[in-house]
């Protein structure tokens, strides 16, 4: 508990400016908070999307985004938007796991200086890469993840097979006849297994060490770099439906490079959100005077789509998209039925680049400009 309080109040404190920050999301974050807002009414049942129109993980890394957006921001307005609230999710879930880190360093050495030891390695790799505990990019919050369970792995591997379940430390069972303890032969049949599938070797029955712990750590992470440098590469994935990737944090191929020096960046996409988009809905919705908003838009304007729709159904008012095609990014929630299209408001979202001259603007967000029908107003 004391080493999830430490890592959780050092992100809150560091990232301060931002949680105080309004912050309005678009891209890859935009589609993820239509999960989020899906999972506060607690029916989310898959993970994000990707550009082979398959969720994942699973929607246990946005449930926890939900329930601090809807305890700081949408029951308390602890913090000014509802993105906010999501981050400090991301701070609660990478304390969470720094603490499981520590908690396991500590069964090795139940002491203060191997606690200590443990929470100056954990705040040593958040500082040479912040992004892998403060990042809202899913793709980092892997990175604690990950390292929890590679430490527990390393744990089992290097001897610690007495913790695992329905295990006890002298593996002893009653001997009904006796009624004395005697070995459990089944229990050390299991231990056996396991070290033999975790590779161990060379201290037999001796008792375990830390220095045991470290060098199956490092076995470890020499197995992962000789993994990815035998790999096929890091390219992406095939182009879907004759599109490239549509976005680019959820699904691509690459994954977060960690340096090893320290990263000046709080948040992975600094261009991921647009101060306008609140605005741009109360204007829609107001042209559209009770109708549905139907947005037809062209390829490079989806970034702004995923976020004006998330922002519409925060502020209740009804919009979705006409192309069916959209569905694996912005959920069948958020695809037009045909009488929607038929007697909605239509609005084209175009990349200012590609907008036909001499139409009139209605809005803009970013580089994307939003026309009337078929590109009038």
């Amino acid at each position: 508990m004391v080493s999830f309080a430490l890592m959780a109040g050092v992100l809150y404190a560091r990232n301060a400016s931002v949680l105080g920050t309004p912050l309005y999301e678009r891209t890859d974050e935009g589609a993820n908070s239509i999960l989020i807002e899906q999972a506060r009414r607690f029916t989310l049942l898959t993970g994000i999307y990707s550009h082979t129109h398959v969720n994942h993980p699973g929607p246990a890394f946005l449930y926890p985004r939900a329930w601090t957006e809807q305890l700081f921001w949408a029951a308390t307005r602890w913090v000014p938007t509802a993105f906010n609230g999501q981050l400090i999710g991301v701070y609660a879930l990478s304390g969470a796991f720094a603490a499981f880190v520590v908690v396991i360093a500590y069964g090795w050495t139940p002491s203060a200086r191997g606690v200590l030891a443990a929470l100056a390695v954990v705040f040593t790799f958040a500082y040479l890469h912040p992004p892998a505990f403060s990042s809202d990019w899913l793709s980092y919050s892997y990175v604690p993840v990950y390292l929890a369970f590679v430490v527990a792995v390393a744990s089992v591997a290097a001897g610690r097979v007495d913790r695992l379940p329905g295990s006890g430390r002298g593996n002893h069972i009653a001997d009904p006849r006796a009624g004395t303890p005697v070995p459990d032969r089944a229990a050390d049949s299991q231990h056996r297994v396991v070290r033999a599938a975790a590779g161990i070797r060379g201290h037999g029955r001796r008792s375990p060490r830390p220095g045991d712990l470290l060098r199956q750590l490092l076995l470890l992470v020499g197995a992962r770099d000789h993994a990815a440098g035998s790999g096929t590469g890091r390219g992406r994935g095939p182009a879907v439906g004759g599109e490239r990737n549509a976005g680019h944090g959820n699904h691509r191929g690459d994954l977060p490079r960690l340096r090893t020096r320290p990263a000046t960046s709080i948040l992975f996409h600094n261009t991921a959100f647009d101060p306008a988009l609140p605005q741009v809905v109360r204007v829609l919705a107001a042209r559209s005077a009770g109708k549905p908003i139907v947005i037809q838009l062209k390829h490079g304007a989806w970034s702004e789509m995923a976020g004006f729709l998330v922002q519409a159904e925060r502020a209740s008012v009804c919009a979705c998209v006409a192309d069916p095609h959209w569905k694996f990014m912005v959920s069948s929630q958020f695809i037009c039925t045909p009488q929607q299209v038929a007697h909605g408001a239509a609005y084209m979202f175009t990349p200012a680049s590609q907008a036909p001259p001499g139409v009139l603007t209605l809005a803009r967000l970013g580089a994307i400009v939003v026309t009337g029908p078929a590109g009038r107003a």
